[in-house]
């Protein structure tokens, strides 16, 4: 057999073979099981209330939903840490450095609701590691961490927002507040949301639960 009949026949084999896997696909189609989560699903402007007053958003409910189901929920590839600023102020987190919603990229970080009293406790008994406010917790402490329900959530999206965006997709704000870092607050407290827009930097989404919605206002000085 020539170089080019040799070719010729191989690639008629191959025509054969796709063929026949495309129709094995077709048969097969309605034995696929089918995602519940598509490619239009899971945007940061996607959010269920309750009747409770809780929001679930990227699948996580807010207020119900414990930091080890996260992590069933999200997937592995999470770092958890304490961190603690100036100011005395500590919470436990959970950042997932590529967290993909819908067809938005970004970073992701879910706060675990804990007393400030065990936080206490869980800071004295943790390492200091990757910066002077970040501690790596001590293993006695993960397991009370991770039966916490989350207290809130913050992505940081890849996309750089403007104000026509934020209006577009997540709509008519309560009010916008502008702060004293210049930073400008899309509040909406229905659904327990506030958009940061920054013009010099990067957007920042902040979830809370919408009856727990002073936690975001608060710091604004409202």
């Amino acid at each position: 057999m020539g170089l080019y009949s040799y070719c010729g026949y191989w690639r008629m084999k191959n025509k054969l073979l796709m063929l026949v896997a495309l129709v094995a696909l077709i048969v097969a189609l309605p034995f696929i099981p089918q995602r519940e989560t598509g490619p239009d699903s899971g945007y940061p402007w996607q959010i269920d209330l309750t009747e409770q007053g809780l929001s679930t958003v990227f699948g996580l409910t807010i207020g119900r939903t414990r930091m080890t189901e996260v992590r069933d929920i999200i997937g592995d590839g999470m770092k958890l840490a304490l961190l603690s600023d100036d100011k005395g102020d500590a919470a436990v987190e959970m950042y997932y450095g590529v967290y993909t919603a819908g067809r938005l990229s970004g970073r992701l970080i879910i706060v675990a609701d804990l007393a400030p009293e065990a936080i206490g406790g869980m800071r004295e008994r943790a390492i200091r590691a990757g910066g002077a406010n970040r501690f790596r917790i001590h293993n006695d402490d993960l397991p009370a961490i991770m039966q916490s329900p989350v207290k809130g959530i913050t992505f940081i999206p890849l996309v750089d927002l403007d104000k026509d965006i934020i209006l577009q997709r997540f709509g008519q704000p309560d009010e916008i507040v502008t702060s004293e870092d210049k930073l400008s607050h899309f509040l909406y407290a229905e659904k327990g949301l506030d958009v940061i827009l920054d013009n010099d930097g990067k957007e920042v989404l902040q979830y809370v639960a919408p009856a727990r919605f002073d936690q975001l206002k608060n710091p604004l000085g409202l």
